[in-house]
């Protein structure tokens, strides 16, 4: 299982690369292809980090719900891609912080709230978040103590769902979790 994450890794780092240093476009390149090809590339990179990303939604809204929110590729888009300066003892390597937006549900695809996250990627494939923001809010009290088929997956915790960020001050301060 470690190897295929540090493979699955290893992946999403060559996509970074080849985003930064692309080679030559063939003149017979169409729009279509292109816009095709990169709709593939943020899907690769989105699966990549999803157990970052579900494992911070999950701590965020544990403290408002009991039961864990769903995330999806549909409900997610990169925000950004950042490509940071290596540091004095990193030598060469740099590290890319990748921000994605994400609207996490409940239930039958109820959104409760979204969501920016960045997670930063080493060359080694270690991942770790770094910053997450609770952006908004949406009334969840309608899916709270449901009967039928979604009883005990949701229970509200009285709580409310506000504006909040978590953030570490540097990823080479706290070691990226994920290797």
């Amino acid at each position: 299982m470690m190897a295929l994450k540090k493979f699955l890794y290893g992946i999403l780092l060559m996509l970074f690369c080849a985003l930064c240093c692309p080679g030559k476009a063939s003149a017979e390149t169409d729009g279509a292809a292109d816009q095709i090809g990169e709709k593939t590339k943020d899907a690769v990179i989105l699966l990549l980090l999803q157990p970052q990303i579900k494992a911070a939604v999950n701590t965020y809204y544990s403290e408002y719900i009991t039961g864990n929110p769903n995330t999806e590729l549909f409900y997610t888009d990169i925000a950004g891609i950042e490509k940071s300066d290596p540091a004095p003892n990193d030598g060469a390597y740099a590290w890319y912080n990748i921000t994605v937006e994400v609207m996490p549900y409940i239930g039958a695809h109820n959104v409760i709230g979204k969501d920016r996250i960045t997670v930063t990627v080493d060359v080694n494939g270690n991942a770790g978040v770094i910053n997450f923001k609770h952006l908004e809010s949406y009334d969840i009290s309608q899916y709270y103590n449901v009967q039928g088929r979604y009883a005990g997956l949701i229970e509200y915790k009285g709580a409310s769902l506000i504006q909040t960020t978590i953030s570490r001050s540097s990823p080479r301060s706290n070691r990226l979790s994920g290797s």
